[in-house]
């Protein structure tokens, strides 16, 4: 299975936005963070195979 590898930037970044919208909300701040997470490993699990052998 394709694993998913996140750059240290896009760690960052989505640590900053994370810390940024906890101040204005921390439910959706959590929401968001986990619906950018959830969508990284549906990429993985719908194109992760591509231009791959069998």
């Amino acid at each position: 299975m394709p694993q998913l590898i996140w750059s240290p930037e896009a760690l960052l970044d989505l640590a900053a936005h994370f810390e940024f919208l906890k101040l204005k909300n921390p439910e959706a701040a959590g929401r968001a963070a986990q619906a950018i997470r959830d969508a990284g490993f549906r990429l993985i699990q719908n194109h992760g195979r591509q231009n791959r052998p069998s």
